[in-house]
């Protein structure tokens, strides 16, 4: 490998490592757990990491995740667009209960 070839790796490494941060518009997660993987996760991954950026989509983030406990239809993966930050929870109370905090 030459020097150049070597910039080319890295620019290329660095690429796939940005897909990976968060923050982006849309996200992808793929389900990575032992039976994903034997049902060929790992190339439904590196297709997408090659597609996203063969199209040059840059608000697009990519999470890997365990088993979603669906065997049968393992090779899966979800794609969203991540929710606005929700405000916090404020706890309910039965009609003629008191504030127990």
């Amino acid at each position: 490998m030459n020097l150049e070839q070597l910039k080319q790796l890295k620019e290329k490494a660095q690429k796939q490592i940005a897909l990976r941060e968060g923050g982006k518009k849309y996200r992808v997660v793929i389900s990575m757990g032992t039976s994903g993987i034997a049902a060929g996760a790992r190339e439904v991954m590196k297709t997408m990491l090659d597609e996203i950026e063969k199209h040059g989509l840059d608000d697009v983030e990519v999470r890997v995740t365990g088993e979603h406990g669906l065997e049968n239809i393992e090779r899966s993966f979800r794609s969203r667009k991540p929710a606005a930050k929700r405000p916090p929870m404020q706890p309910r109370h039965r009609k003629g209960e008191k504030n127990r905090l």
